[in-house]
């Protein structure tokens, strides 16, 4: 039996993120068709330039163009967007965001309308008229009206992408199809991820240093989270709470390959962070799995939260790590349902008394 490939999941969110700007394109371009045939009524000419038009050709070679541009802006996007504008505000991030995408939709129906100009009437590129007709095209009243609606709903589009990389993976688009809109119950796995001796470490940087570090450290362990297929629920100080559906974190066990992923990242990252802050960050982390409530909460400001005694218990988890010394520790009833693999080993601690519970807990650590 042959086993299917699977991409990392990294290399997952990237595709699926250029396949989102392909659908956009693809949208846009059926939008402008539609338009286009509406101004354009019976006629089968641009009164504009005299070329011919036939709304199903040239609907079909714009909705192409259009996908073919969201293919490009979904690469560049990719590849140099989220690296370069890293640090902008979201405000001046759509800007430049729409300056530099508009352009490129300009001059690439610049580009394409001289092709085509060229192949309907049979001259080439630098024919006088190819010139004419694309000045004809650009000084249209119409074609100037049709880009900027379209380039409104474009910004539109771009905001909702940016709230989507801003809230994490899915968690937008769940929230507009209404998955949050009434609470329901799921089994989920929550990693709490802490730096040790937090509070010496702000006190020896100062207070904005040390916001510097948390940010590049957000930074490294975020590429562990997605790599595992986890979400980030939210940061509290210098803490980090992880979650996946339970699908997900045992998948590969994938729960636990995300701590061991976080630290070696910031290994790798170790001359980085000792050249800038002079020290590297550690942590420790609590891991527990359990049923929880999920939903919208809040009026003035809405969020997604999880509710439920698992969260309580796997922040006592963590706790316990300094008293142990370890950088770990894992829940029984999590290390019960994790499958069987030579990777990853257990040294049991025992039965544990946990803060504010009367029920002791069986706490594992990893070798």
């Amino acid at each position: 039996m042959r086993r299917s490939v699977q991409l990392p999941p990294l290399i997952h969110a990237r595709i699926n993120k250029i396949i989102s700007y392909i659908i956009i394109g693809l949208f846009f371009g059926t939008v402008y068709a539609l338009i286009e045939k509406g101004l354009l009524g019976d006629l089968d000419y641009y009164p504009a330039t005299n070329n011919p038009y036939d709304f199903y050709k040239n609907s079909l070679s714009t909705i192409f163009q259009s996908g073919l541009f969201g293919l490009i802006m979904g690469a560049i996007e990719v590849l140099f967007m989220d690296r370069l504008l890293m640090k902008l505000s979201l405000g001046y991030k759509l800007l430049f965001k729409v300056v530099i995408y508009g352009t490129i939709i300009l001059f690439c129906v610049a580009f394409f309308s001289m092709i085509s100009t060229s192949i309907l009437l049979h001259v080439t590129l630098s024919d006088p008229v190819v010139n004419e007709n694309l000045r004809a095209f650009f000084t249209n009243t119409g074609f100037w009206s049709i880009m900027i609606y379209i380039g409104a709903i474009f910004t539109g589009a771009l905001f909702f992408l940016e709230m989507s990389d801003h809230l994490g993976p899915g968690v937008f688009r769940n929230f507009i199809l209404g998955k949050y809109h009434t609470t329901h119950e799921e089994n989920r796995i929550f990693m709490f991820v802490d730096i040790k001796s937090s509070t010496s470490v702000a006190e020896k940087l100062g207070h904005v240093l040390y916001f510097r570090l948390l940010n590049e450290y957000y930074a490294d362990i975020t590429k562990a989270v997605i790599q595992t297929k986890g979400e980030i629920d939210q940061y509290i100080g210098d803490e980090i709470d992880i979650t996946w559906t339970l699908k997900n974190g045992l998948l590969r066990n994938n729960c636990l390959r995300c701590f061991y992923l976080c630290k070696s990242i910031i290994e790798n990252n170790a001359y980085r962070y000792r050249k800038r802050y002079g020290m590297v960050p550690e942590f420790k982390i609590g891991l527990h799995y359990g049923r929880v409530t999920t939903g919208r909460i809040g009026i003035i400001k809405k969020e997604i939260i999880y509710s439920g005694d698992v969260l309580n218990t796997t922040s006592r988890i963590q706790d316990l790590c300094n008293s142990y010394g370890v950088d770990n520790l894992i829940s029984g009833s999590l290390v019960e349902i994790i499958l069987p693999s030579e990777e990853f080993n257990f040294r049991e601690i025992g039965m544990c008394q946990l803060r504010g519970r009367e029920e002791n807990v069986r706490l594992y650590t990893l070798l």
